[in-house]
């Protein structure tokens, strides 16, 4: 399975991605989470079963000029399925967000974003960042996986460096497994909304 975060900001809800294409495929926008202020912030997961192989562009698509950062993250081993989403904002401290998912052997993907891109983050306990961008014009975009043993109860955290704490918003995506295969998780970035994501 390939599942894509974008992370971006604006001054209104036109400047949400409205779509996401793999070789020309629409991905599925699993879970989204904005927020209002000074610039309205959003952060979206969006994914797509059995994609093609190789080295093909991620495309993100916006309905105006829109300010963001993008990754991409390859399952395998990933079933076709998704399970439970989720997502959190607060306008100050350090990243968090604690779903209970449905199946053992799960993957968890999260995809973060940090008002402030001076910051460094780290992910959380059992996490692996799988991507991290800082736009031009002062916030960054992370993205990390998970994998769980056992159905229940996780926690996808970032720890904010030392430094002026500021807005974020985190949304989390289950990704259920396949009854039989190799497990293994790559992840690509860039920041320009097309990319090649080799599969």
């Amino acid at each position: 399975m390939l599942v894509v975060g974008v992370e971006c900001s604006g001054p209104d809800a036109s400047t949400y991605p409205t779509g996401v294409t793999y070789n020309g495929v629409a991905m599925i926008q699993a879970v989204t989470r904005a927020s209002t202020g000074f610039l309205n912030r959003t952060v979206s997961l969006w994914y797509l079963a059995n994609p093609t192989t190789g080295a093909n562009n991620v495309i993100v698509t916006y309905a105006s000029a829109a300010r963001f950062t993008a990754g991409s993250i390859s399952l395998t081993g990933a079933g076709t399925t998704i399970g439970v989403t989720g997502g959190n904002d607060a306008g100050t401290g350090s990243p968090t967000l604690t779903v209970t998912t449905t199946t053992a052997d799960s993957f968890i993907v999260d995809a973060l974003y940090q008002n402030n891109n001076a910051l460094t983050m780290t992910p959380g306990t059992g996490q692996t960042s799988r991507y991290q961008q800082a736009s031009y014009d002062g916030f960054s975009g992370w993205g990390s996986t998970k994998s769980t043993p056992t159905a229940g109860s996780n926690t996808m955290s970032w720890v904010q460096a030392v430094g002026a704490a500021d807005g974020w918003n985190i949304v989390v995506l289950e990704v259920l497994p396949n009854a039989i295969g190799v497990r293994s998780i790559t992840g690509i970035q860039s920041i320009t909304g097309i990319q090649s994501m080799t599969i």
